[in-house]
């Protein structure tokens, strides 16, 4: 028997209904309130949300995959026209998913391979877009857990090694051309480097490659791809002192 997926920490659900409030709606087990404002954050549904990103909080790995909800323009009955007057809780469509107009689905997990978790994000994402309850996806939830397969769903197709050499290092020399070598040094030196970025699907790529400039420590634990400066603006100024 296949052993399960048991590096996947929590599971969740974040929505922006039609009255366009944001929350944590599901989540499996219990996701802690600090844990949940980054979550909410990342995931940024009251943005421009992006499709697939990965980050990292205190030594856990956040995956989360966001797509919006699309509705059926209808005509609205006089009903419906009294009840929008009468209340603020936002206009409801038909189908599972009626007062939603985006979602997330979030995995807080042990590890780091993307494209695995992502493909796995991404099943949950068409089982609760098709049923509207997350009954259904916790059912999927516990059957990976178990057995690390649900649906097309396989963990032996997503090897650890595959995740690490996604990006080619190459390509990254290309970017920096001649500079690549201070960037080599501070990751020798183990050094703190910042990469500030105004896509996030660039970010992404290109940092995921830092750790093959140091190949020998087989180190992706280094990389936190979502940060704020005031952390490191601290210890900048400490060193100015």
């Amino acid at each position: 028997m296949a052993a399960g997926l048991s590096s996947i920490l929590a599971l969740g659900i974040i929505e922006r209904d039609t009255n366009s409030d944001v929350m944590l709606t599901w989540s499996y087990p219990i996701i802690d309130a600090e844990v949940e404002k980054v979550l909410l954050s990342r995931a940024n549904l009251a943005g421009d949300f992006v499709p697939f990103t990965f980050s990292k909080f205190n030594n856990q790995w956040i995956y989360i995959v966001s797509t919006p909800v699309e509705h059926e323009e209808e005509e609205p009955t006089d009903e419906e026209e009294e009840d929008k007057l009468s209340n603020d809780t936002g206009k409801e469509y038909s189908g599972p998913l009626g007062r939603v107009e985006a979602f997330s689905i979030c995995m807080l997990c042990k590890d780091y391979n993307p494209e695995m978790y992502a493909t796995l994000c991404k099943l949950f994402v068409d089982v609760y877009k098709k049923t509207g309850t997350p009954i259904n996806v916790l059912q999927g939830f516990l059957r990976v857990l178990t057995s690390g397969k649900v649906g097309d769903f396989d963990q032996e197709d997503f090897p650890a090694r595959d995740a690490l050499l996604a990006t080619s290092i190459k390509d990254i020399i290309k970017i920096f051309g001649i500079e690549i070598i201070l960037l080599w040094t501070a990751l020798m030196m183990k050094k703190r480097v910042v990469v500030y970025c105004d896509k996030s699907s660039t970010l992404l790529r290109v940092i995921r490659s830092f750790p093959l400039f140091i190949w020998h420590r087989r180190d992706w634990d280094l990389l936190h791809p979502f940060t704020n400066m005031v952390r490191t603006l601290f210890f900048v100024h400490h060193l100015l002192m």
